[in-house]
């Protein structure tokens, strides 16, 4: 199944294209590096291929590029979840991933309501740059996933010292909490969370 979504706004254009096929090189493009691989991490941990490719109309900004990013990905998740519905699927999931020093834990549910809340047991740290991404811009990814996947997003980083694994390990989690979401359910059918079908 490919699905494949574009937002436009005036600073950029963003194009999305995920699909559940057999595994390939994912063709990631924003204009920050560490996002990148945080897109590829999600990639790998929920066992989809994502594509993802940013022009700059006029200047970028990178809570922009972090957070549109976020809502065209969490869009694409959303219709994805919309075709397996008539099939059954489980529409919600957790994840506990690790690297070194660092582990989170994440879940996520789809039942129309979009929020994320993120607790940070190294705020301090969590809140630097990781290489060239900032904390915060991060936050506002996951955020945007959230608004366009029309889920609440729950994240708890257990331990972390170094900002990189801190935020791969938040990443990793999300990114299984996402391939659990994505799961037959047949038990499930034409079913979310007690509602038949799925808001919009």
């Amino acid at each position: 199944m490919l699905v494949t979504k574009k937002r436009s706004t005036r600073e950029s254009e963003i194009i999305v294209s995920i699909d559940d096929e057999k595994r390939r090189e994912f063709k990631i493009d924003t204009p920050l590096a560490f996002l990148n691989h945080m897109i590829e991490t999600i990639a790998w941990r929920s066992c989809l291929n994502i594509d993802i490719t940013f022009k700059t109309k006029t200047y970028s900004l990178d809570h922009v590029v972090a957070e549109d990013s976020g809502i065209v990905i969490g869009t694409a998740l959303f219709e994805i979840i919309q075709n397996k519905l008539s099939k059954g699927i489980n529409a919600q999931g957790a994840g506990i991933a690790c690297i070194d020093e660092a582990m989170s834990i994440s879940s996520l549910s789809v039942e129309g309501r979009s929020n994320s809340f993120i607790d940070l047991e190294r705020k301090k740290t969590a809140m630097k740059r990781a290489e060239d991404t900032l904390g915060y811009d991060l936050l506002a990814f996951i955020d945007g996933v959230s608004q366009g996947l029309n889920a609440t997003i729950n994240i708890k980083v257990l331990k972390g010292e170094d900002p990189h694994h801190l935020w791969e390990s938040v990443f990793r989690s999300l990114g299984d909490a996402i391939r659990m979401t994505l799961e037959e359910n047949t038990w499930r059918k034409g079913v979310i969370a007690g509602v038949k079908g799925i808001l919009k």
